[in-house]
């Protein structure tokens, strides 16, 4: 009787394993179509394997001892679903797209001058600053992209 029991634990323990590991491959075949622009991200089919694997995960979160882990990913992989209905445009910056660049490039310098106190924050607007970043965006050294 226990011999039967243990079988049936394991084949339980087999099939949320195998829940788990589809949940897993889904959402990691999905992320692959999307970046090979097989899918588009408001594609209603990508959209439903998504959500499937995400809620495999949540499911197997609630059966297994990974709980915490599995949880948080499968909550975070569910909130991230709404991040692909936005409309994301990624460009190659034009000399136009000067100014955008030098401000968000000053961004990082705020954020960086806590690290590195010799930072000089006027960089991107000198005349040292604007010839490296015409450079990059005219050039073919750098592929200057703009989100």
């Amino acid at each position: 009787m226990e011999a039967k029991l243990n079988k049936l634990n394991m084949r339980k323990k087999y099939i949320f394993d195998l829940i788990g590991w589809c949940g897993v491959f889904t959402i990691l075949a999905t992320y692959i179509l999307l970046n090979f622009s097989i899918f588009d991200s408001k594609n209603i089919v990508y959209q439903l394997l998504n959500f499937t694997g995400d809620l495999a995960i949540v499911f197997i979160s609630l059966k297994t001892s990974s709980f915490k882990l599995n949880l948080v990913w499968g909550f975070v992989i569910l909130s991230l679903n709404n991040f692909w209905f936005m409309n994301i445009i990624i460009k190659k910056a034009k000399i136009e797209d000067l100014k955008t660049i030098q401000n968000l490039n000053y961004e990082v310098f705020v954020v960086s001058q806590k690290y590195d106190c010799y930072i000089n924050m006027r960089w991107p607007f000198e005349k040292e600053g604007i010839k490296y970043f015409r450079s990059a965006i005219k050039g073919r050294k750098y592929c200057v992209l703009i989100v």
